[in-house]
């Protein structure tokens, strides 16, 4: 770890952050996030004048000293750009349009808007189309509405809405849960819970969205078929062995 000092540059900002920021990028050549800064500030690392100071949006001055005390050069590298091409459509019409969602990217903006979204990038993509926005008081990106999300590093299909006028029907279907659910995943069991003559396993599994768990029961067979979970809608379990019973966890986000 390496100490990192310098003085505030009135043309760089009037608020701690911003200082930090472009004095990490003055050392490193890369830029981190907002995110990043915020948290290196809140964990106490960054000194103003020899005093430690906890508030990102605290007033600097021209001439006080600033010190990082962090491995700047091991910190997370800039956010990438996130393109999305027809290919990632999986449908559309007028109304809606449904996306692949890759892993590693949230679903709509987060706190650090320097972060690329699946919504914005679906809104770019639209724009690129020729898509204009629906009225003169919206600003320069086509509307898309959010009625449901996946978690950043889960993949899967996305819906938006691209007309207002079918939001109320839409959020409707989403709450009476008529719009069903399928989630995936693929579950290892340690071998140290194995024990002979049985096709079944017991999975603890946390439900997507409601902050609850459950346990699973499956049967598998020797020929490691996929086989159906209930009751959360998961599917795929492949057994490392023919005939074996035992318990293990999966954490599914959606």
């Amino acid at each position: 770890m390496r100490s990192l000092e310098g003085v505030v540059q009135p043309a760089v900002g009037e608020r701690l952050d911003d200082q930090v920021r472009a004095l990490i990028a003055g050392a490193t050549g890369s830029e981190p996030s907002r995110a990043t800064i915020r948290r290196l500030v809140l964990a106490g690392v960054v000194r103003l004048n020899g005093r430690v100071v906890r508030q990102p949006a605290r007033a600097v001055r021209s001439g006080d000293r600033l010190s990082v005390a962090a491995d700047v050069d091991r910190l997370p590298q800039p956010h990438r750009p996130i393109q999305l091409t027809d290919a990632d459509v999986l449908y559309e019409d007028e109304w809606l349009v449904a996306l692949d969602k890759p892993a590693g990217i949230p679903t709509h903006a987060t706190v650090d808007r320097s972060r690329p979204d699946l919504h914005r990038a679906a809104q770019a993509l639209l724009l690129a189309r020729g898509a204009r926005p629906p009225d003169e008081a919206a600003r320069d990106l086509p509307y898309l509405g959010i009625h449901h999300r996946l978690d950043r590093d889960t993949s899967g299909v996305v819906l938006f809405t691209k007309d207002r006028s079918v939001n109320a029907q839409i959020g409707a279907l989403f709450a009476e849960r008529r719009i069903e659910k399928t989630y995936l995943a693929v579950v290892t069991v340690d071998r140290s819970l194995i024990a002979p003559g049985s096709s079944s396993i017991a999975v603890g599994v946390r439900l997507p969205g409601t902050g609850r768990s459950a346990t699973i029961s499956a049967e598998w067979d020797a020929r490691a078929r996929p086989l159906a979970m209930g009751p959360s809608e998961l599917a795929g379990i492949w057994p490392s062995r023919s005939s074996a019973r035992g318990s293990g966890s999966v954490e599914i986000s959606g």
